[in-house]
């Protein structure tokens, strides 16, 4: 059963799928390709975008509507998916505002559990990047990284990974990067996080039913074929498994 802890397949939200019939479509590509559970982590981005123009309130009662309708049609075409909640946050002066002011009530866990999925701009420095993190963790929420191989100081400087993993920092490989569709510096860093055993999780980051698709079948075969037999079993089930089961999910995680 793999577990995609990664997607932007809700439809109307973000940038990811543009309608309902593609959301649809990628649910089909997901499960034929062995995807049983995957979470719609839409972007959260307190500074622009939808969430700004709308407010949180009236997004999150968006998000709400729209999840529900896709879990609808999903039973309608029986497409056996299950859908979890979540959102991939931004990093920014914006977001701590809110936390500050809402004392982090109501910050979209992935599926309601003790983890929060985030991201930062590309160009992010390093000390911020480690600064902005210890600043999270002191909320007492274990942290999933999207995608940190694309970060521009993660590929100038791989000694950064090593101390996110040691701050208990999950670090969440996106499928794209390991083939090598964003650039041979984002593989050359999601390759080393793979092979170092710092990489907790492998998730598509799917946004549209055609290029950045949620199949993970050939991800999976990559995984044992390079990284070891079980490394799919445990980047792609055993540890997404443990985010979305357990209030805290602590641990080494390799």
């Amino acid at each position: 059963m793999i577990i995609d802890l990664h997607s932007h397949i809700l439809p109307g939200m973000d940038d990811g799928a543009a309608s309902m019939e593609d959301a649809l479509e990628m649910a089909r590509m997901a499960v034929d390709a062995g995807t049983e559970i995957i979470a719609a982590t839409v972007h959260g981005d307190f500074s622009r975008g939808l969430l700004r123009r709308l407010g949180w309130k009236r997004y999150m009662e968006r998000y709400g509507s729209r999840l529900a309708e896709f879990r609808l049609e999903l039973k309608r075409k029986q497409i056996p998916l299950e859908v979890m909640e979540g959102m991939e946050i931004l990093v920014n002066k914006d977001l701590f505002r809110f936390i500050d002011e809402t004392e982090e009530e109501g910050l979209p866990s992935l599926n309601g559990g003790g983890s929060i999925l985030v991201e930062f701009e590309f160009d992010v420095s390093g000390t911020s990047l480690m600064d902005s993190l210890e600043r999270l963790m002191q909320k007492k929420r274990k942290i999933v990284l999207a995608h940190p191989e694309r970060y521009d100081c993660v590929k100038r400087d791989s000694a950064i990974l090593y101390a996110l993993y040691d701050k208990g920092i999950i670090l969440q490989v996106n499928k794209g990067s390991l083939a090598g569709d964003f650039g041979q510096r984002a593989y050359r860093r999601a390759d080393l996080m793979l092979r170092e055993g710092i990489a907790g999780i492998v998730a598509s980051d799917a946004h549209d039913p055609v290029l950045r698709t949620p199949e993970l079948d050939e991800t999976a075969d990559l995984l044992n074929l390079y990284y070891g037999h079980d490394a799919a079993e445990i980047l792609l089930k055993r540890n997404p498994r443990r985010v979305l089961e357990v209030t805290d999910p602590g641990g080494v995680w390799r």
